[in-house]
């Protein structure tokens, strides 16, 4: 596969219309942003469950935005290496 591309609803949606699969992955830091970019997934997610999985609460509900925020330009930040690259 190819590393994927910056993507938007029009292409994803000309990409469903042509009956193409789309797919998504979640990622919450810069390695595993990295390997995603590099296995040509569509879309990644930066979702709350980074709470329990990598914060190791018992819930998402002690997360706050800046907690969220520091996953996203991790993510974002290996997303733009591949990219780059």
């Amino acid at each position: 596969r190819q590393m994927a591309t910056k993507v938007s609803a029009l292409s994803l949606n000309a990409k469903k219309r042509k009956g193409k699969k789309i797919t998504m992955v979640t990622a919450y830091d810069y390695p595993s942003a990295v390997h995603v970019a590099r296995a040509g997934i569509d879309i990644v997610l930066v979702g709350d469950s980074v709470a329990m999985v990598e914060l190791g609460h018992e819930t998402t509900q002690q997360l706050s935005m800046d907690h969220i925020l520091h996953h996203c330009v991790s993510v974002n930040r290996g997303l733009e290496f591949v990219q780059s690259g």
